[in-house]
């Protein structure tokens, strides 16, 4: 009774054994999957990441332009006033017999040559106008290049946006099935030794 007694304890214990081995078994095999998984979102947080440096580099780009083109519209206002200020000068000196402004006599002579000064300083506006409307073109296909890269970038990495919290979760999940191995192959001597 006591040899039956022993035995049937010996054989529910190694029941026990196998059985938990067979947990074990199936928890350890898990790791090439887990691994492969955990590769594959360490690759989508290295692309999330350099989306965000992507983004911070539009975003500099795109504040930039539009300082810039902010400065250039501010500067056209100022030149325009300039140009119609400029424009009623030579009206008011065309028809004048003395200069309105310092009552000097008008000659044909001088008369001209104060005119042809308005018409060079008019010619000067009129080309930094031209310029800073040329550059205002730049500036703008280059906030909406980078406004558009910026809405890409963005749902890439709205995408993307799982994949840290599913590292630490596979990483998590890959360290038990390590355990689980190791936890096997003790289980294993314990049963031969059983």
């Amino acid at each position: 009774q006591a040899i039956e007694r022993a035995r049937g304890a010996l054989l529910a214990k190694l029941e026990e054994l196998d059985a938990r081995l067979r947990r074990l078994e199936k928890d350890a095999a898990r790791r090439p999957q887990l691994a492969a998984e955990l590769a594959r979102a360490e690759e989508a947080v290295a692309r999330l990441e350099t989306l965000q440096a992507e983004r911070t580099r539009h975003d500099r780009i795109l504040a930039e332009a539009q300082g810039e083109a902010r400065t250039l519209t501010e500067t056209n206002e100022r030149l325009r006033a300039q140009f119609r200020e400029l424009r009623q000068h030579r009206r008011v000196l065309a028809e004048a017999d003395k200069c309105p402004y310092c009552l000097t006599p008008l000659d044909v002579t001088s008369r001209a040559e104060v005119i042809a000064r308005c018409e060079h300083a008019y010619a000067e506006l009129e080309a930094q106008g031209k310029a800073n409307n040329a550059r205002l073109a730049e500036l703008q296909t280059t906030i909406a290049q980078a406004q558009a890269q910026l809405e890409a970038l963005k749902r890439e990495a709205q995408a993307l946006e799982w994949a840290p919290a599913r590292v630490g979760s596979l990483r998590q999940a890959l360290q038990q099935a390590q355990q689980a191995a190791e936890e096997q192959a003790a289980c294993q001597a314990e049963r031969a030794a059983t």
